[in-house]
């Protein structure tokens, strides 16, 4: 038995019984426990789970996962070593190799509401998400620039209409602004939402797994998928949902960005402005695969090694010095802390890449492993700073 436990909101749920499906496909005689998808009369109920699962969880990493992608071949063979006796799927599973063609599932997920049109050859239609993002909770859940949606509708020469959870907030009014024309189409639930994006011709689809699923299962002829937050591999290295060998989607690759309550979009958003391109699915999959382009260089991070930030950061290793068993926290970093991916010194990860635009577009590319590595090897010489000025912590409100 492939047992679930829901994570996220309707575009997860389908993600996790997608990939339920696969593996009880490679499985053989094998059934799925814990789905409620009511919108499309799928019910499968809670039940036990057996004394020795394989427990696919990525926080506590029980079974290796990359990109969220599962490792099907494994899992099969601990189950037929007779070690285990049930699949406890824990996890998001946001990556497209844990699917099976999508032509499979658009006979899963059928909609019983025939009657429901998309937007046809004319019209692009922007998704839209609102909701709890707005907030800026979700951190790699971001709303797209404004500029962006500019430029798919001065490209494309179609007709934008922005579609899904529209409220009245600062950027909606934006939209409003810089498209006076277009029309704004508030969603009504979420299955007549799905089946909308689903049957419409060209889609551009915002930073949600609800949107992006729609669109892959839809017949359209042009799906703009952008590269950010969620959707970009290296800003969130749990996923990977580009389908680069489908000829329908067209790729921009986004800086490094999160998300932030909605009234600071447009200081947000300031730093994306000309960086962001467009990128074909080949060099996205080249990048993925290589990535970091550049590797980390012992001589540089030990050049900027802080030896009291390393000994209270790593509390193992401060008690391995304290006992003798090091004599410092540098020969640790030396002789361990390198291979095993700890930091020499403190960068504020988040504050740094907010303030060097420069930063966050090579880690939005795959060119280094994270802020840290970065400002190693690259910021420093161009005289970024680690952190903010003491000053301006204390300014801080």
């Amino acid at each position: 038995m492939v047992h679930v436990t829901r994570l996220g909101r309707l575009g997860n749920h389908m993600i996790q019984y997608m990939t339920a499906l696969k593996l009880a496909s490679q499985l053989g005689d094998c059934g799925i426990a814990g789905i409620d998808l009511p919108g499309w009369g799928i019910r499968l109920p809670v039940m036990p789970i057996g004394e020795r699962p394989i427990i696919i969880d990525e926080d506590t990493r029980t079974e290796k996962i990359t990109h969220g992608q599962l490792d099907f071949d494994h899992i099969e063979q601990l189950v037929r070593s007779n070690t285990n006796d049930s699949v406890h799927l824990k996890t998001y599973s946001q990556n497209i190799g844990n699917f099976m063609p999508r032509d499979f599932y658009n006979n899963v997920f059928i909609s019983r509401q025939q009657h429901i049109r998309g937007y046809g050859d004319e019209t692009l239609l922007c998704n839209l998400r609102g909701g709890d993002i707005l907030s800026g909770v979700h951190k790699d859940y971001v709303q797209l620039p404004v500029d962006y949606y500019k430029h798919l509708v001065e490209t494309t020469g179609l007709t934008p209409v922005f579609f899904g959870e529209i409220s009245d907030n600062c950027y909606v009014d934006e939209l409003h602004q810089a498209f006076p024309t277009a029309a704004f189409v508030a969603g009504t639930n979420p299955i007549v939402d799905f089946e909308i994006i689903r049957r419409s011709r060209n889609i551009a689809i915002c930073v949600s797994t609800f949107s992006w699923l729609a669109a892959w299962l839809s017949q359209a002829e042009r799906i703009f998928m952008p590269l950010t937050g969620l959707f970009n591999p290296f800003q969130h290295p749990r996923s990977y949902l580009a389908p680069v060998r489908d000829p329908r989607y067209v790729f921009h690759m986004f800086p490094i960005n999160r998300a932030v309550p909605v009234e600071d979009f447009r200081t947000a958003h300031a730093p994306l402005h000309g960086n962001w391109r467009a990128i074909s699915g080949d060099e996205l999959e080249h990048r993925v695969q290589t990535a970091p382009r550049y590797r980390r260089d012992l001589a540089r991070a030990v050049a900027v090694f802080d030896e009291s930030f390393y000994l209270s950061s790593y509390p193992d290793v401060q008690r391995v010095v304290a006992l003798g068993g090091m004599k410092s926290g540098l020969e640790h970093f030396i002789r361990f802390g390198f291979s095993e991916h700890r930091d020499p010194l403190f960068v504020d990860t988040e504050w740094y890449v907010r303030t060097y635009p420069q930063a966050a577009v090579e880690l939005g590319q795959g060119d280094y492993e994270d802020p840290v590595q970065h400002y190693v090897e690259v910021g420093m010489l161009h005289g970024f700073a680690p952190c903010p000025p003491i000053d301006a912590i204390r300014d801080d409100p």
